[in-house]
């Protein structure tokens, strides 16, 4: 799914993607229904991953291929460097808040975060390179299917 997304709106594509994420925190809220969460965490699942694979795209399209591996390094390492932190945080709101409002607010947070980012015309193309200009595609892989 996220190797087909392209277009010069392909960063809004692949956002509404990860806005799927903001589904599994907010399914346990809406309901217990065991068939509701599991659509809902399959979906939040596919659209991370569909994002994730774009986001690579662009990070090979848009760096230079000498600076690849520290990019997908910071990527890495940032990305999974806030899972602890994260959950510190969930920890400590507990003192204050119940679970089902820690949640609400962490869903709420996941899908308001997502629709800012849109406000920037590069992040809804996915590209770094001005409007209009010829952006090139990915590099084939080295491997045909």
């Amino acid at each position: 799914v996220g190797g087909r997304i392209g277009g010069p709106r392909r960063g809004l594509y692949a956002l509404a993607l990860l806005a799927l994420y903001g589904l599994t925190v907010l399914a346990p809220v809406a309901s217990g229904s065991l068939v509701l969460l599991t659509a809902a965490f399959v979906a939040g699942g596919i659209g991370q991953q569909a994002f994730d694979v774009a986001k690579m795209t662009g990070l090979r399209r848009d760096v230079p291929e000498e600076l690849h591996g520290r990019a997908f390094s910071a990527d890495f390492f940032f990305s999974f460097a806030s899972l602890p932190l994260g959950q510190l945080l969930g920890a400590a709101l507990l003192r204050f808040a119940d679970p089902r409002t820690i949640m609400l607010w962490g869903g709420a947070l996941v899908l308001v975060s997502t629709a800012a980012v849109t406000l920037r015309a590069d992040v809804r193309r996915f590209s770094s390179a001005p409007a209009g200009a010829s952006v090139p595609a990915a590099p084939t892989p080295l491997v045909e299917r």
